[in-house]
């Protein structure tokens, strides 16, 4: 039996926590022959006040099976008034991933950092930050460097171990970098 990892999903609303994971369910056809949906979302937000509002309210535990591990992603809502369901889900997980939106305007939000410091709170230690949205700034390196320097800032002033976060630019909605390379990011 492959090892399990439980990793919750944090971050700022509107940021792409549901659109990537439920991409990731697609693309790598775990999503019992479902039809692609006009939002990824969807495969997760099942409520039907979180598809009216597009946002999500309760955490959702989905199963995900990779080649060596076994892993449950633990999807997170970002808005504040749902922080009891964020903590839910982050006392649950060993390890996080912080959907920050590198699109103009968004970067690191309120949220963000709240997420970012309950989960230091509650002993995550492993985290990746997915830079995601970069369809929106035309997969740009630049933005990329810009948004990971202010990630690392805030992650190094809540006193995160820096040296092993993974940084990764995704497009959610697109498909890059989610479960197949990116064609849009050659300087990846």
């Amino acid at each position: 039996m492959k090892p399990k990892i439980t990793l919750v999903s944090i971050g700022h609303i509107d940021h792409g926590k549901s659109t990537l994971v439920g991409r990731l369910l697609y693309d790598t056809g775990q999503t019992s022959g479902k039809e692609k949906p006009d939002e990824f979302s969807h495969f997760l937000d099942s409520l039907e006040e979180e598809r009216e509002k597009g946002i999500t309210i309760d955490i959702v535990h989905t199963p995900f099976e990779g080649s060596k591990y076994r892993f449950e992603i633990i999807d997170c809502p970002g808005h504040k008034e749902f922080l009891k369901n964020m903590l839910s889900g982050t006392t649950q997980a060993s390890a996080a991933q912080l959907l920050v939106s590198a699109a103009p305007g968004e970067g690191v939000q309120e949220q963000t950092i709240r997420h970012l410091w309950l989960a230091k709170l509650f002993g995550i230690k492993q985290l990746i930050v997915v830079v995601n949205k970069m369809d929106l700034v035309n997969y740009s390196e630049n933005a990329f460097i810009n948004l990971r320097d202010s990630v690392l800032s805030t992650l190094s002033n809540l006193n995160f171990s820096t040296d092993q976060v993974a940084f990764v630019p995704t497009s959610g909605k697109e498909g890059e970098n989610v479960f197949f390379k990116t064609t849009n990011m050659p300087w990846w």
